[in-house]
């Protein structure tokens, strides 16, 4: 099983110089990019520095000017160990790696990157952070792999999973010209891959899961490890099925 909490993408320097930067900004949000192999600090300027972070636009020309931009590492100094909404959003339209610095009490606790580079990461044994590793990493994780297709994210909202998470997949539908709607009337002539939505523990689907066969399903349940479980303990549950398009030969 590998965590999301190692180096990932960045070098132990860049992380090191990312802590320091954090642990003196503390009781604020640190920002910094990560351009050309370094961490280059930069200035927070958004209105609530203690709750969210916006990088000084001169301190970006400058580091931009200093080579390659490779990613953006900022600190959570409340311990929130997961990507906000907003943090996700701002990666995928840079589309490259972010990294979060966690501290707890003003002291380092843990590391966090996410980004389409976890997407190769084994399907299985994958440790719960929403928006980094949950349910519908998982369902990009398994196209990738499977398909060597790469699916836009969405950004997750703080309660996502308890929010009508199909809705949410509907209003970007037109991003998602490859996968189809299958009636659920077809739910007994399911395919291995085949995409199952389903409601759990709520009145609208929240849970995205793949059929893999034998009556199994691999899901990523909150909090939890990603791992297979027998499908007809929740057939009941499934509420939307969807299915790769093969393209046409």
């Amino acid at each position: 099983m590998r965590p999301p909490y190692d180096k990932g993408p960045f070098s132990l320097s860049i992380w090191e110089d990312a802590i320091a930067h954090a642990q003196e900004a503390f009781p604020e949000e640190s920002c910094g990019l990560v351009v050309s192999g370094r961490y280059v600090r930069c200035r927070n300027v958004a209105e609530e520095p203690e709750l969210d972070f916006e990088i000084d636009p001169e301190d970006m020309r400058a580091a931009l000017a200093q080579g390659s931009f490779e990613g953006v590492i900022h600190s959570h100094p409340n311990g929130e160990a997961a990507p906000s909404e907003s943090d996700m959003r701002g990666q995928i339209d840079t589309d490259v790696p972010w990294g979060i610095v966690i501290l707890a009490g003003g002291q380092f606790a843990k590391l966090l990157h996410w980004g389409d580079h976890l997407l190769d990461e084994p399907l299985l044994g994958r440790q719960w952070v929403a928006g980094a590793f949950d349910c519908f990493a998982l369902f990009r994780s398994h196209i990738k792999q499977t398909h060597g297709v790469v699916m836009p994210d969405i950004p997750r909202t703080d309660d996502w999973a308890s929010l009508d998470t199909y809705a949410t997949y509907a209003n970007n539908r037109a991003r998602y010209p490859m996968l189809e709607d299958i009636p659920l009337t077809e739910m007994s002539q399911i395919r291995e891959g085949d995409a199952l939505i389903m409601a759990l523990m709520s009145s609208t689907p929240n849970h995205f899961a793949i059929y893999v066969g034998n009556n199994l399903i691999l899901h990523h349940p909150a909090d939890g490890l990603s791992s297979r479980r027998p499908l007809n303990t929740l057939t009941a549950k499934v509420t939307h099925i969807l299915r790769f398009k093969e393209k046409e030969k």
